[in-house]
């Protein structure tokens, strides 16, 4: 029912009153958001881009959609994970943010991370979504690893973007190793034919924004490394590196690093808890 013009003045005053009530409540909603943390996840979330906060892995379940996984153990021999236990992660999405204590596993076949979902559902993340992964590995005898996983380096080879690379060693330049897997048919005597994973490893080194399949030589390196070209030449010599192993790749990466002061364990991820370090 309206007002009567004899009342303007009453309605007025009623309206502003109900307007008023009206702020109110929607502030007080407001604050019972900030306040309880179940109602609303979203505004918990930090700037993108932030490293300096985790978010926990909740939110990873509730904010990433993979896809189920069904698993092909029984049908071919062999392993296509480079684990085969769910390992504690942190690990960084596309979009800059990290979350930490997330079940992970890397898949060598399809270069692809698979997560345990709540309720124990193994799931596959879309490739390129998650770009960097920290995984806590325990040895045998208890002593724990720290490895770094990247991917969006440039194509090279039959490697793209999605491939996952295990920075050896890290800095200005960055000793990558990447493993695959690939499913072949091995034929044995008086048996059918077989499936089986089998897995290979090849090293490259980043630098400046490029990537290059490392080459076991040492005129590779002097050539790659041309800025430095007189030190580490000497380097080569004076510890008769052969680049047959790992060791040597570690080594010389290492040294270059060294040669512009930066910290050969440089990470996305040191800016993270010491507890994962």
């Amino acid at each position: 029912m309206g007002c009567r013009p004899a009342n303007v003045l009453d309605c007025l005053i009623i309206s502003s009153f109900s307007i008023v009530k009206r702020m109110y409540i929607k502030f007080l909603l407001y604050c019972l958001v900030l306040v309880f943390p179940g109602v609303n996840l979203v505004a918990q979330l930090p700037p993108r881009g932030s490293i300096a906060v985790k978010l926990p892995s909740n939110i990873f379940f509730n904010e990433v959609t993979g896809r189920p996984y069904y698993p092909t153990e029984g049908t071919v021999n062999g392993t296509p994970f480079l684990n085969k236990e769910w390992k504690l992660c942190i690990i960084r999405l596309r979009d800059g943010r990290y979350f930490e204590n997330v079940p992970l596993k890397l898949n060598l076949f399809n270069q692809t991370i698979h997560y345990n979902a709540a309720g124990g559902n193994e799931m596959e993340v879309a490739p390129g979504l998650i770009t960097g992964v920290q995984m806590i590995d325990t040895s045998e005898t208890g002593e724990k690893r720290v490895r770094h996983f990247y991917s969006g380096f440039k194509s090279i080879g039959n490697n793209d973007g999605n491939t996952f690379y295990e920075a050896i060693a890290e800095g200005k330049a960055h000793l990558l190793l990447c493993r695959k897997v690939r499913m072949a048919e091995v034929k044995v005597v008086g048996l059918a034919t077989q499936k089986e994973y089998q897995s290979s490893e090849e090293y490259y080194i980043s630098i400046d924004s490029n990537i290059v399949k490392c080459k076991k030589s040492a005129s590779f390196f002097i050539e790659l490394f041309a800025d430095k070209k007189d030190e580490v030449a000497k380097y080569v010599d004076d510890q008769n590196l052969k680049f047959r192993s790992e060791k040597d790749y570690r080594r010389i990466v290492t040294y270059y690093n060294s040669l512009w002061k930066l910290a050969p364990g440089s990470s996305p991820f040191n800016e993270l808890s010491a507890e994962y370090k």
